[in-house]
């Protein structure tokens, strides 16, 4: 069998027929919508005697390398959820875990929502992320512990439109990063402060980075890098 832990669950799964280099599965709980990510397996006994190979949204593919009738490992992993079709958020979140806004998606949050983010939580965009705070009623998103990684991070055919937003708390990677020439980011009306750096570029093109009216105070390291 295999004890299975993440933050959100624990459980136990078994191999079904541990026959030598068969491939077996194991299946965790896994809240829905979320899939798993960033497998680590610990602690095996018998030692190396198998790997894992795949995972998809419930299940981790598991070599066996030889006929043990028992092999016990701990595995850890994180969640992520994948954002699906066009998304609205228009009530606060709490995000632990990575989410993901694939190409040909988007999320918009609606002005007044406060986003907090903790532990490895961090929003993920090759989409369309559109943040619509106002003036008045700002989107506001904060992580208490200045930990890695960036709250919100644009890649690949990516876009982050951000409007009126209060963006505190970010890492050493940045309250927001911008990798890869193609990653676009429109950023207006906004106060990032109190970040170690408040926004990263990483291979990105000049022409795709607009900030307009923006507010950068307190970010310990750099505002821009």
């Amino acid at each position: 069998y295999f004890t299975v832990s993440t933050a959100n669950a624990t459980g136990t799964a078994y191999i079904f027929r541990p026959d030598s280099w068969y491939l077996s599965y194991i299946i965790p709980t896994v809240p829905e919508g979320w899939s798993i990510a960033n497998i680590q397996c610990a602690n095996t006994e018998p030692s190396g005697e198998f790997t894992y190979s795949a995972s998809g949204d419930n299940y981790v593919f598991v070599r066996i390398d030889h006929g043990y009738n028992r092999i016990t490992c701990n595995y850890t992993f994180n969640y992520q959820y994948v954002i699906s079709g066009d998304q609205v958020w228009d009530t606060d979140k709490e995000i632990t875990q990575l989410m993901v806004i694939p190409a040909g998606s988007s999320l918009t949050i609606k002005n007044g929502v406060h986003i907090n983010f903790t532990g490895q939580g961090s929003i993920q965009t090759q989409g369309k992320l559109f943040i619509k705070g106002t003036k008045i009623n700002p989107v506001t998103m904060a992580r208490t512990d200045c930990s890695a990684p960036a709250m919100v991070s644009v890649a690949g055919v990516g876009e982050a439109r951000i409007m009126d937003a209060d963006i505190s708390g970010g890492s050493a990677l940045g309250a927001i990063k911008v990798s890869g020439a193609n990653a676009k980011l429109d950023i207006e009306g906004s106060n990032i402060h109190a970040n170690v750096l408040g926004i990263s570029l990483d291979g990105t093109s000049g022409g795709n980075i607009k900030v307009n009216r923006t507010l950068f105070e307190e970010n310990t390291a750099q505002d821009i890098q």
